[in-house]
């Protein structure tokens, strides 16, 4: 696999996205699986998708605000909070075509 620093802010917003949305699923998950009593009578089951979650989800905004900016100014592209779903198509730092 590339190191980091060799990929492009496209393949990093794809990688967050990826950590991201994949997170959300186990959270939506753990919550599926403990609205069904029956099936689950234990909540240390219930924690692994919980974990695994909370730690995909962190991963992928920590990847976002870490390392998605702009490659002329390093400019963050993630201004105001926001993790974006789609790159700007222009720096909002220094307005080059990103």
């Amino acid at each position: 696999m590339k190191k980091l620093d060799s990929l492009t802010c496209h393949q990093i917003l794809k990688l967050s996205n990826i950590l991201f949305f994949s997170g959300m699923g186990l959270l939506l998950l753990a919550w599926l699986m403990a609205s069904v009593e029956d099936i689950l009578p234990a909540t240390a089951l219930l924690a692994i998708p919980v974990i695994g979650g909370i730690v995909l989800v962190v991963a992928g905004l920590a990847l976002a605000f870490g390392k998605l900016r702009c490659p002329y100014c390093g400019e963050s592209l993630c201004l105001g909070g926001r993790l974006p779903t789609r790159l700007p198509q222009y720096c909002p730092g220094c307005g080059k075509k990103l």
